[in-house]
């Protein structure tokens, strides 16, 4: 099956850094009235390090911006009581699992048995009294819904969520099962109850790639099977 795996390499596209610093408007009319930048840090990681370089070295290129230089993390940014316009910047929103969890242990709440990403807040109203702005270069409708949903469920009525682009993944009927809680059918693992029905398949939407539908359907098929052997062990 290495054909599957050098099609789906062929539906990639790789963005250079300057798409993503364009993308999560790292320009002084666009950082108007915040007063800190973080930057989910507590996993660690390459990635992370990648950004944050990227956007100290973009804010250097502004004297105005010269007060966001001194980027957080969301805790240390979210604890600071003189702060009320916090940005805080990622790169990609998926599914919405990591942030969610992040929010979640930031205000005490963890699920048994879990590790918490992070230690909670000295104060929960920290979150609650905040204009926070959740700025991604790329988002997916359905993560951007997951954490809306969040904020509703929490009371985070000065939250938002900002992406310059989306990839669309839910279908009408996706999005309605979402709206009505119906999209899982194990809530606590996230198993889609019919990701046939919910789910839009972007990797393998490009006729010139896969070709035929035999193909197409032949290679849907097999990472499927291949996405719950992981799922499983």
């Amino acid at each position: 099956h290495a054909w599957i795996g050098k099609n789906l390499l062929k539906s990639l596209i790789f963005w250079p850094e300057h798409r993503i610093i364009n993308a999560l408007q790292i320009i002084p009319e666009n950082l108007e009235g915040f007063e800190k930048i973080c930057l989910s840090t507590e996993k660690g990681g390459k990635s992370a390090d990648v950004l944050r370089n990227l956007i100290s070295k973009t804010l250097t290129q502004y004297p105005e911006c010269k007060a966001l230089l001194d980027i957080s993390t969301p805790k240390e940014s979210l604890n600071s009581p003189d702060k009320s316009n916090i940005l805080w910047i990622e790169d990609f929103l998926l599914s919405g699992t990591e942030v969610t969890s992040l929010i979640k242990s930031l205000m005490g709440e963890n699920p048994p048995g879990r590790k918490p990403k992070t230690t909670p807040l000295d104060d929960i109203n920290y979150l609650l009294k905040k204009n926070l702005q959740f700025r991604y270069a790329l988002s997916t409708d359905f993560g951007t819904n997951i954490l809306n949903m969040l904020f509703d469920e929490k009371n985070l009525s000065r939250c938002e969520v900002k992406s310059q682009h989306s990839i669309q993944l839910l279908t009408v009927e996706g999005k309605a099962a979402l709206r009505e809680g119906n999209f899982f059918q194990d809530q606590d693992r996230k198993i889609i109850h019919s990701p046939n029905k919910f789910i839009k398949l972007p990797a393998f939407n490009n006729n010139d790639i896969w070709q035929t539908t035999e193909k197409r359907n032949e290679a849907i098929a097999f990472c499927r099977k291949v996405g719950m052997q992981l799922f499983e062990h």
